[in-house]
């Protein structure tokens, strides 16, 4: 069986870097470095990139979409990034029995099985965040060079029948992954461009059209592409009806926590445009860091602040990685018992579900551990929005500058 362990491995070795980097890096030469905690990117200013162009609009006629599996408003789920191994270890330093959202990582084009497997053999529900360059190009995801492969993941999901969450090729606007439109130097990847991620992720999409039990995560990070490519962020956008979640990976300390909420592309503005959307938001990533922040509970307090202030924020997964091996810094919640101790509080909360079975209430009041991962009957809260693409591609443009 391929662990979970072997598949980070792999990714490492194939892209060179730690699985996933933290929110703002910059690129220094053909190295891609962390700012210093407190620094402030150089940006262009801090009006949002994040509009969705026509041309990147759904042209398919109003669509309700996907279901989203959403709790009710005001409700959060919580959740996290962590091997395998590692899970129970998460659960103690968070004071939980269980998450309601378990995340784990595919090799570059690799299978979902193993991770479906360990997902129903711990009675959680999963999110896969699904690492596929194709054959170097998100050209050859587009032009079907690669469906006899996405097809067979389509299968094993349909088979597996319980709730799932894919975020496919996250972190689309930085630029460290195969599927990066820009390159370390700045430079335009072929094959890689918004307009090719956009048909690749709908191309995708398509192929799993029909199964109920399945939901796309779009997860940008935060990143301000713009001064070295002139790209908008809202141009990866691939439509309401291809899109069940906005997400955004942000790592506290990475920048400023000023720049983290107001800068271009970064809390505020995501959280805008989710707004516009009609979808519900998705911290996919985010963690302390050691080097970096070390143990800092105001730091936490104000991050959970910021969650817990902007209603459409409906989950949330710590990443419970120690990436120094790999270059990294140590993001493992036992690693901050004072941080810790906030977070725990935190997830006490009523509103913060430990389960998409027991959505009508606490981690303090538990569904029962046969309930998780199960599939759900529709329920109204999950029922796609009918948001017109048209309407939200009137949202703004790139700035007037670029």
């Amino acid at each position: 069986m391929v662990t979970d362990g072997a598949a980070r491995r792999a990714v490492r070795r194939l892209l060179g870097r730690r699985i996933c980097v933290p929110a703002v890096w910059l690129a220094a030469g053909a190295a891609v470095v962390p700012l210093a905690a407190g620094a402030t990117p150089a940006v262009g200013g801090a009006a949002s990139t994040l509009a969705v162009r026509s041309s990147t609009a759904s042209t398919l006629p109003l669509a309700p979409g996907m279901r989203t599996f959403a709790p009710p408003e005001g409700q959060v789920y919580t959740g996290v990034s962590a091997p395998i191994d590692q899970y129970e270890t998460f659960l103690g330093a968070a004071g939980l029995r269980r998450v309601a959202i378990f995340d784990q990582y595919t090799t570059p084009n690799g299978s979902f099985g193993w991770i479906l497997d360990e997902l129903r053999r711990l009675g959680v529900t999963g999110m896969v965040s699904w690492s596929l360059p194709g054959n170097g190009t998100l050209q050859s995801v587009a032009d079907g060079s690669e469906d006899a492969y996405i097809e067979r993941q389509a299968r094993t999901v349909a088979a597996y029948g319980r709730p799932l969450f894919i975020r496919l090729d996250w972190e689309f606007n930085g630029t460290w992954y195969p599927w990066s439109a820009v390159g370390p130097g700045g430079q335009t990847v072929p094959g890689n461009r918004p307009a090719e991620y956009v048909a690749a992720w709908r191309h995708v999409v398509d192929l799993f059209r029909g199964d109920p039990n399945v939901t796309f995560v779009w997860c940008p990070t935060l990143y301000d592409v713009s001064p070295r490519s002139g790209l908008s962020l809202g141009e990866w956008y691939p439509g309401n009806a291809y899109v069940g979640w906005i997400a955004v990976d942000a790592y506290p300390g990475s920048a400023s926590w000023s720049w983290m909420q107001h800068g271009t592309d970064a809390l505020d503005a995501d959280y805008a445009f989710a707004k516009r959307t009609g979808r519900p938001m998705m911290i996919a990533e985010w963690a302390l860091s050691s080097p970096g922040t070390g143990d800092d509970a105001a730091l936490m307090k104000a991050f959970i602040r910021w969650m817990l202030g902007h209603p459409l924020v409906q989950a949330e997964l710590w990443y419970d990685y120690d990436d120094a091996a790999s270059g990294g810094a140590n993001h493992e919640l036992s690693a901050f018992p004072r941080s810790a101790s906030v977070l725990r509080r935190m997830l006490q909360a009523p509103r913060i579900l430990d389960s998409l079975a027991g959505a009508t209430g606490g981690c303090r009041r538990r569904a029962g551990r046969r309930d998780a991962g199960r599939a759900l009957p529709a329920r109204a809260y999950d029922r796609p929005q009918r948001v017109d693409d048209r309407a939200v591609s009137g949202l703004g443009s790139r700035r007037a500058s670029r």
